[in-house]
């Protein structure tokens, strides 16, 4: 009796492992196409041919190249919000090298990372109401996390809860 097509083990790996992997393999090839041409440049084709596979498996993978950015916005966002934690949860006697450590790790993540930051700060604007939307929603994310983190550092400092959101944005 054979098994079940979802079932089968194919070169070690189950259906799903292979799926994975061919879903990362496209995450992969759209953040180079994407993060060094653009989105209204990148083509399903040419980001399929460099993730080596098929049209079928990104249609598996992805409603839509729209659905491709989003995914990528999200997954360089996480880079970044993890990049920023670690920052920030390292001691730092003074507040002043809490923030500086935090600066500094974000400025060398956008410079090693450009097709990252470019999909993080310019690809999803304009494209549509659902991206601007995600955006937003990072954007939100990303502020009250470093709102979290400044205000125990310089709360004190600053007169109120405005200057500490101006300050988040401003990182």
């Amino acid at each position: 009796m054979t098994k079940p097509l979802a079932k089968r083990i194919y070169g070690g790996q189950s259906a799903a492992e292979r799926a994975a992997q061919r879903r990362q393999q496209l995450l992969d090839a759209g953040l180079q196409i994407i993060g060094h041409n653009g989105y209204q440049s990148a083509r399903i084709t040419d980001i399929c041919r460099a993730a080596g596979v098929s049209q079928r498996y990104f249609y598996e993978a992805f409603k839509d190249s729209e659905q491709l950015l989003i995914d990528l916005y999200q997954q360089e966002l996480e880079k970044l919000a993890q990049a920023l934690t670690v920052a920030f949860d390292k001691p730092h006697p003074d507040p002043e090298d809490s923030i500086r450590q935090a600066l500094v790790t974000f400025l060398a993540l956008v410079h090693r990372n450009r097709p990252g930051a470019r999909i993080i700060f310019f690809e999803l604007h304009g494209v549509s109401s659902r991206t601007r939307d995600v955006y937003l929603a990072g954007r939100r994310r990303v502020r009250e996390m470093l709102v979290g983190y400044l205000t125990p550092l310089v709360g004190n400092q600053l007169s109120g809860e405005e200057e500490i959101e101006m300050l988040a944005v401003a990182l």
